[in-house]
């Protein structure tokens, strides 16, 4: 018997996980570039100006943090599967 077709799961579906969230800080990240980039425009700041504020700004933490965890998160992966691969004593 055939399942409903909304119960059937759809390879296209979507992933939730580690790549995602890369990608939504990333996202996050060139908004905030993009904003700083038109405030320094609009109040006629140099370029270089814009680099400055954009590296010693108050979220400055915060972009240490995402790069961080975003980091030891893809070591972690890399370490279980490689684990899983190649654990002889694994049963």
């Amino acid at each position: 018997m055939e399942q409903p077709k909304e119960q059937q799961s759809n390879p296209r579906r979507k992933s939730k996980g580690p790549a995602r969230r890369y990608l939504l800080g990333l996202l996050f990240i060139a908004a905030q570039v993009v904003v700083l980039y038109e405030l320094c425009v609009w109040v006629g700041f140099s370029y270089w100006l814009i680099i400055i504020l954009f590296l010693f700004a108050y979220n400055f933490k915060f972009y240490k943090d995402l790069f961080e965890w975003m980091n030891g998160k893809g070591v972690k992966m890399f370490d279980d599967a490689y684990n899983r691969m190649f654990d002889k004593d694994r049963k």
